[in-house]
């Protein structure tokens, strides 16, 4: 019969109970159990008989069954939890006894949805057998956010030493979606083809847990978009391989192979101990470092959680020999200049991108400034204000480099093959465009300043000056530009 049941936070919740209960010579049993506390209805079977294990233990037997368990609605019972003053108490606070005596136990539950849970849990399956204080390697299964996940789980008390280890697959997992709902960012879309994942846990206490247990993840094939939210520009990996590690004591790292557009890539990340992770407020040390067309970008700094819509800030650092190499990722045909490296803050935020305390060499030329993207903006906005000491010209030079488009079409030879002709229809849309395209300069505006005090050409010294220039509607003004001679000044503008 229902009843209410006054919670600790005032609210009244219905509880009822039923059940039939049998005693037998070497035998009890609970039949038809039920549990039905507010929306949450929970069936059981328990028996119990001696001498079943053998050597004089009893077996019991229990199963579980609930179609929905609603996790928020249960947590009203418990005391309003009062915040802690520090983490460390917590960490120390044994979360075992001594002491575990798991009765020899065959344990099966079954759960259709945990409602509340921000990983969407449901479909849980568990089959646990326990002899002799160890709970055996015993599988189960869950879906979560959709991705069916199988494995096992083992656990015993050795010497007063807990221990557990777990196993566990999956197929096609919506790694983006988990991440956005435990507050790890929002613009990150990631899928996995396969994973693999392995723990063993040690200690009576989490901080001991934390720090003495392994976990690893394998992972194979999938990939990670990275969108902008205002331009809809975007990114794509495609995961070819991958490990995530968490050792003892050591801060968690994700090793990535693949490609970026193409272009094969090698990513590395660095982040928090797992004792770090537990509490929310920490923030997390970051370090990445991804190489690609020749190229290496470093970015070190700390995240602070819940990732949502947050300005995060990271020292970088990006080189590599020659700035061409970076066509196919830029989409853009960039001139033959390098060795190139680009030093700065970058700061990350809703409205865009920024850096600043920049320091950009080419060859021997080193330009300082800032420079900001506004992708709030329709187009984006560039604003870029570089000044420099001295320029040498020779690092600057272009070759057979054009920045204007100029491309001509490639007339069809007489008896050319279907099959050429498409590879060359192929090679010519995979061609960056030219960085005075008609698409390049729809793309975004763009205002740019530089100042030089001192132009250098091989050893002559040519004087110093200043440009503007600026890209509007699709339309660019190169100037005006002012160079100051021992003989006199020369200004210049163009229009395009």
């Amino acid at each position: 019969q229902w009843f209410d049941l006054r919670t600790p936070r005032g609210r009244a919740v219905p509880l009822a109970v039923a059940g039939r209960a049998r005693w037998r010579t070497g035998q009890w049993s609970l039949e038809d159990a039920s549990l039905r506390l507010g929306r949450s209805q929970v069936r059981a079977a328990l028996t119990q008989r001696a001498g079943a294990a053998g050597a004089g233990r009893s077996l019991t037997t229990l199963a579980i069954e609930a179609d929905a368990i609603d996790l928020a609605e249960l947590e009203t019972l418990l005391p309003a939890s009062r915040a802690a003053s520090s983490t460390g108490p917590v960490l120390d606070v044994p979360i075992l006894p001594g002491r575990v005596d798991l009765a020899d136990t065959d344990l099966s539950v079954r759960i259709g949805r945990l409602e509340g849970s921000a990983l969407g849990w449901s479909d849980l399956r568990f089959d646990a057998r326990m002899r002799q204080g160890r709970l055996l390697a015993s599988p189960f299964s869950a879906r979560v956010l959709g991705t069916p996940f199988e494995g096992a789980v083992a656990f015993e008390i050795a010497d007063g030493q807990p221990q557990a280890e777990l196993w566990l697959g999956a197929e096609r997992a919506d790694v983006g979606s988990m991440l956005d709902r435990l507050g790890l960012g929002n613009r990150l879309q990631a899928g996995v083809d396969r994973l693999v994942v392995h723990g063993l846990a040690r200690g009576r206490t989490l901080s001991a847990l934390l720090e003495q247990s392994t976990f690893t993840a394998d992972l194979e094939g999938g990939r990670v978009l990275l969108r902008d939210r205002n331009t809809g520009a975007s990114a794509q990996v495609k995961l070819d391989r991958g490990r995530l590690e968490a050792l003892p004591g050591k801060v968690v790292t994700l090793g990535l192979k693949g490609a970026l557009d193409d272009e094969a890539l090698e990513l590395t990340v660095s982040t928090g101990r797992l004792s770090e992770w537990l509490t929310p407020s920490t923030r997390l040390p970051f370090h990445l470092t991804a190489q690609a067309a020749r190229s290496r970008l470093r970015m070190v700094g700390s995240l602070q959680r819940p990732l949502r819509d947050p300005t995060v800030e990271f020292a970088m650092d990006l080189e590599g020999p020659r700035l061409d190499a970076l066509n196919a990722l830029a989409r853009v045909s960039l001139p033959p200049w390098g060795p190139y490296s680009l030093i700065g803050r970058l700061a990350i935020s809703p409205g865009g991108y920024e850096v600043s305390n920049l320091r950009l060499r080419v060859g021997q030329s080193v330009l300082r400034g800032s420079g900001s993207l506004d992708t709030r903006r329709k187009p984006a906005a560039l604003d870029v204000s570089l000044t420099a000491p001295s320029i040498q010209l020779d690092d600057f030079r272009l070759g057979d480099w054009r920045a204007f488009d100029g491309r001509e079409a490639t007339p069809a030879k007489s008896g050319e093959s279907l099959e050429a002709l498409r590879a060359k229809a192929r090679d010519a849309s995979g061609r960056a465009e030219r960085l005075l395209s008609r698409e390049v300069l729809a793309r975004q505006d763009a205002m740019v300043l530089v100042r030089v005090d001192q132009v250098m050409s091989g050893a002559d010294r040519l004087g110093n000056g200043w440009l503007i220039a600026r890209v509007e509607s699709g339309r660019a003004d190169i100037g005006p530009v002012q160079v100051d001679v021992p003989g006199g000044r020369a200004t210049a503008w163009l229009a395009y």
